[in-house]
């Protein structure tokens, strides 16, 4: 039995009387706006699935939304303390790849991280994970225990979920800016309006180099009136996104992800300032400066 929805897994499951796989799956499988009207296209696996003996279950995937770049997931039901962030690192058939942490991320009760999907630091890992045969998942807290999954599938449902992501995403002629706000609201539990929202959170620099006024959003500069923490904040700095401004007047959102902070230089290339982990590198090491170079639509490429 394969499970319909990822993000709607426990309550899809729980319905099922003929459900009893302690084991999990063992092949990646490929979802779309048909098992959910939210999902572009999304890549997933759940290797552990017990919810007739203990109600846990634990997913994986690698795919976007509507409106969302791709991003990689964690989704699971039974663990012990779930902290706001945590660093991950992947290893295929025992070999490790680049560690990348991930942002909490719960969604309709169920615990979950997220983490950007970055084609330039994820590459060595997509490559690994198409001609390996076992991954696992570990991560740096003693709270989440490493889970092993199969590999079957993989190539075929992650190449597939990255390239329907690649369609871009328009903001509509406005920008963006009411559209993160009302997010923001979501997660605060609250409205727009009554959000403080600093000066900020929405500046604009021509970043593609295509003489267009590009948004830079800091999520870290908005506060939730509730007291409630939205979680957009941790030891690597706060959720940043970029926004490229197109020639018919929309918006496409080709950046986000936890950093300290980013620089545009007099070229189209973007400094930004991340946890130390992303140059493997301690935390304690202090942050270190990634640089991109970034195409007229928006592209990022990684510059070594």
């Amino acid at each position: 039995m394969t499970v319909r929805s990822l993000f709607g897994a426990l309550a899809l499951l729980c319905s099922s009387g003929s459900m009893a796989l302690a084991q999990g799956e063992t092949r990646w499988s490929l979802y779309g706006p048909a098992d959910r009207p939210d999902i572009v296209s999304m890549a997933h696996i759940c290797p552990r699935l017990d919810l007739e003996v203990t109600g846990n279950f634990f997913c994986v995937s690698l795919g976007c939304t509507q409106g969302r770049p791709p991003a990689w997931r964690v989704e699971f039901v039974g663990a012990g303390e779930v902290p706001q962030e945590v660093g991950v690192q992947v290893a295929v058939d025992n070999l490790g790849q680049t560690p990348f942490r991930m942002q909490r991320a719960d969604r309709d009760g169920v615990f979950g991280y997220d983490a950007p999907y970055d084609a330039v630091r994820d590459a060595p890992l997509l490559a690994a994970l198409s001609t390996g045969q076992t991954g696992l998942i570990s991560f740096d807290t003693p709270w989440l225990s490493p889970v092993s999954f199969a590999l079957a599938g993989a190539p075929e449902a992650m190449q597939t979920a990255l390239a329907q992501c690649r369609v871009p995403a328009a903001g509509g002629t406005g920008t963006p800016r009411d559209a993160i706000l009302a997010e923001l609201a979501q997660v605060c539990g609250t409205t727009p309006g009554q959000l403080r929202v600093d000066d900020g959170f929405e500046t604009r620099a021509d970043i593609t180099g295509d003489g267009l006024e590009d948004l830079i959003y800091s999520y870290g500069t908005v506060d939730c009136p509730t007291g409630r923490s939205p979680g957009y904040c941790g030891s690597g700095g706060c959720t940043h996104a970029i926004w490229a401004a197109q020639a018919t007047g929309e918006y496409r959102e080709v950046f986000r992800d936890t950093i300290y902070g980013l620089t545009a230089g007099w070229m189209p290339v973007l400094s930004i300032e991340v946890h130390g982990s992303a140059c493997r590198r301690t935390g304690a090491s202090g942050p270190c400066t990634l640089t991109y170079r970034v195409a007229p639509d928006g592209t990022l490429a990684r510059m070594e």
